[in-house]
């Protein structure tokens, strides 16, 4: 249960946390390198759990769901500071975010 790829999810969460008070206080940049970090551990979590047979229930359900919290939570955070000069539009939060339910809702159709 507390494997590297399931510590490495954990991380993702609390860096998404990170990511959201980093929006609200307008450091873009520094929001843009948590975001990257973020989806780095995201990569390496998968390969990491593939490679090494370390894929449990608990991982394939914390991982899309924290995937999920970064992707829509941070085009709704942005969205949320549009006037402060974020160039994210709701419109746009709403095609992410409606982009992240297809395909939630597609791989548990298969």
């Amino acid at each position: 249960m507390f494997n590297v790829p399931n510590q490495l999810t954990a991380l993702r969460f609390v860096l998404s946390i990170v990511l959201f008070v980093i929006i609200e206080r307008q450091q873009y940049l520094a929001a843009m390198y948590v975001f990257i970090v973020a989806a780095g551990t995201d990569w390496l979590d998968g390969y990491w759990a593939r490679k090494y047979g370390q894929v449990t229930t608990l991982g394939r359900i914390f991982d899309p769901f924290v995937d999920k919290i970064i992707i829509c939570g941070t085009f709704i955070f942005l969205a949320a500071e549009q006037e402060q000069g974020s160039g994210i539009e709701a419109w746009m939060a709403g095609v992410g975010v409606g982009r992240e339910l297809l395909v939630t809702a597609l791989r548990s159709s298969l």
